[in-house]
């Protein structure tokens, strides 16, 4: 029954297409605050990855220097994905852009 029912909606012709408005920044209050909420979290995110960047090059640094290879080990994976983090970071708007504009050509 709930099949038959389905069947019914998807196929039946009378089904009027829905228009859905794009997205504004004005349609909401405190939109230009959020805006700039975002902003600075992403520039905190920034500082705290170039930090991680600073303490884990810091330890691979020490780590070679004394032959230590469980902190050099550490201190190679950690640096690396703190830059990986900071490339994801200052790319993201790229990102969000590229899909929003791949997004709204879909029909």
């Amino acid at each position: 029954m709930i099949r038959l029912a389905f069947v019914l909606f998807v196929a039946s012709p009378a089904r009027a297409d829905v228009t859905v408005p794009p997205p504004s920044p004005d349609a909401l209050p405190g939109s230009a605050a959020l805006s700039n909420l975002v902003a600075g979290i992403e520039y905190l995110a920034l500082l705290g990855l170039v930090a991680a960047m600073a303490w884990f090059g810091l330890e691979w640094a020490i780590a070679s220097h004394t032959n230590n290879p469980y902190h050099q080990q550490s201190g190679k994976v950690g640096f690396l994905r703190a830059i990986g983090g900071a490339l994801l970071v200052g790319a993201s708007t790229f990102l969000i852009n590229f899909f929003w504009h791949i997004g709204g050509q879909l029909r």
